[in-house]
């Protein structure tokens, strides 16, 4: 992998339940050269797609509470559409492992309590498999420090593209 011979349709895919067996490390290793899938087999919170509705339904809000969403740091806060990226817009929060930055981005947008604990839950989950998925990379290059991570912030961003028939085609962003 890496040699540019590769058949680019072909993405490989890491199942991460098969860790910590060697071929697995070896694969992700070869894929991380290239781009991978990754596969994680859960059990859905809600198979009634509730938790992804109100994770979208804060994309919905008026825009006028959206730019509330802000917060001072690089690539955090509102993404309103703009000339640019008329399609594309955005929630973003700096640090998930901070409680004060969490608990901020929930209260400018006047999220309820439902709201709050799912999209919480969803968020911490996805960082957890971020650093996860991070030490078994580091791991698969024989580096001995796993601790790469220590005072990262974990950024979570919520996207939301405005297409419509008359759009199809065109970049998102």
């Amino acid at each position: 992998m890496g040699d540019g011979d590769e058949d680019c349709k072909t993405i490989p895919a890491i199942n991460l339940q098969n860790f910590p067996d060697e071929e697995e490390y070896r694969k992700l290793r070869e894929a991380s050269e290239t781009c991978m899938g990754l596969l994680q087999a859960c059990e859905p919170q809600d198979p009634s797609g509730s938790d992804v509705r109100d994770e979208i339904s804060l994309l919905d809000l008026p825009m006028e509470i959206k730019k509330q969403n802000k917060s001072g740091k690089d690539l955090a806060g509102s993404i309103a559409p703009s000339k640019l990226n008329p399609l594309y817009e955005s929630l973003g929060l700096f640090d998930l492992a901070s409680p004060r930055a969490v608990h901020s981005f929930f209260s400018q947008l006047d999220a309820s309590s439902h709201q709050r604990d799912v999209i919480a839950k969803y968020a911490q989950a996805t960082c957890e498999q971020v650093v996860n998925v991070g030490k078994k990379l580091t791991k698969s290059y024989g580096l001995v420090n796993n601790d790469f991570h220590k005072g990262w912030p974990c950024r979570f961003r919520m996207n939301k593209y405005n297409f419509s028939p008359e759009s199809v085609g065109s970049t998102g962003v």
